[in-house]
C-alpha cells in the first residue's frame, strides 16, 4: 500500500493506492480504529443487511472468498444487453515469398510464394497504429440512499468493456477507486484507489464481481480504508464526493475512461456502447 498527500488549493487529499483487494483485506487496524469497530458494530445490526446486500457475516466471507453467485449474475444480465463487437486486434500470420520463419513443406512442394511466415498484431483501423492500453476507472461505491442493486451496474460495465476487448485482442487495465472526506480540525480529503487487472493478467471474476457490483465490499472494506485517514474527527462514510478526482483524470491519459454514476441497466448499456465506439 502506497500513501500520499495531495495539495488542492487550500485542501489536502490523502491517497491510498493498494496492488489489488488482498492488501486492502490484509488492512486490520486501520488508524480510526475504535471509530471503525463502532461502524462495524452499527451494520451488525438487525435491518442493515438490505443495505449491504447481506448480513454482515456474508459480506465478510465474500470479502474472503470471492462471490461466485455475482459472476453469475453479472453474466446473465450482461445476456441481456446489446455489446458491440469490437474489430480484433490479434496478431495474424501473413504468408508471401519473404518473412521470419520459412516452411520446409511448402518450400519442398514448389509453394515458394508462400512459403515464408510473419506475425504481426493488427493496426487500430481508427488510428492507423497498434492499439494502446485502455484503463477503466471504476467508482465503486454511491451515496448511502443508493441500494445495493444500484451499486452492480457500473462493474457490470466494467465487466463487459473489459471482456469485449479481451476478446478483440486488446490491452485493458482495471482499476477502481473510491472517495470520503474527514471532518477533524481541518477538512481533508480521503480516495482510495485499487488495481484490480493488469493487462495481460486473468482476472479473478468471483474475486471482481465482489469488489466492483456488491455494495458489502464498499460499506465494508473500502469504509475501513476510510477509516484510514490519518486524521482524527468524524469521517463521512455514508455520503461520497460526486466528481472524479483530478489527480486520477491527469494521470489517465487519453486512454482511460471513468465509469460512475451508473445505476441501471438502461445506463449501463449506453455507457458499453459509447465506450467501444471510442476504443
Amino acid at each position: 500500500m502506497r500513501e500520499t498527500w495531495i495539495v488542492e488549493g487550500h485542501t489536502k487529499c490523502h491517497r491510498q493506492s493498494f496492488d489489488g483487494a488482498r492488501e486492502l483485506h490484509d488492512l486490520k487496524t486501520p488508524r480510526n480504529f475504535d471509530l471503525y469497530k463502532r461502524y462495524r458494530g452499527d451494520l451488525a445490526r438487525p435491518g442493515q443487511a438490505a443495505w449491504l446486500g447481506g448480513d454482515l457475516a456474508t459480506v465478510d466471507r465474500l470479502v474472503e472468498q470471492g462471490w461466485p453467485e455475482g459472476v453469475e449474475l453479472i453474466r446473465k444480465n450482461l445476456g441481456e444487453l446489446k455489446v458491440p463487437q469490437l474489430p480484433s486486434m490479434r496478431r495474424e500470420k501473413t504468408r508471401a515469398d519473404f518473412g521470419d520463419e520459412v516452411d520446409m513443406q511448402r518450400v519442398w512442394s514448389g509453394d515458394l510464394g508462400r512459403a515464408w511466415a510473419t506475425t504481426k498484431r493488427r493496426i487500430d483501423p481508427k488510428r492507423n497504429k497498434p492499439a494502446q492500453t485502455v484503463t477503466l476507472f471504476v467508482r465503486i461505491g454511491g451515496d448511502a440512499h443508493c441500494q445495493p442493486e444500484h451499486l452492480f451496474w457500473q462493474g457490470a460495465a466494467a465487466v463487459a468493456v473489459a471482456e469485449a476487448m479481451r476478446k478483440s485482442g486488446r490491452a485493458c487495465r482495471v482499476r477502481a477507486f473510491e472517495f470520503a472526506h474527514s471532518y477533524g480540525r481541518q477538512f481533508v480529503k480521503g480516495l482510495v484507489d485499487l488495481t484490480l487487472v493488469e493487462p495481460g493478467q486473468q482476472p479473478n471474476l468471483e474475486m471482481l464481481a465482489v469488489v466492483m457490483c456488491h455494495a458489502g465490499y464498499f460499506r465494508t472494506e473500502i469504509f475501513k480504508a476510510n477509516a484510514n485517514i490519518p486524521t482524527p474527527g468524524m469521517i463521512n462514510f455514508g455520503t461520497t464526493d460526486s466528481n472524479t478526482p483530478e489527480i486520477l483524470k491527469a494521470e489517465a491519459g487519453d486512454r482511460a475512461f471513468f465509469i460512475e454514476n451508473i445505476y441501471d441497466k438502461a445506463s449501463c448499456q449506453r455507457f458499453i456502447e459509447n465506450v467501444l465506439k471510442a476504443v
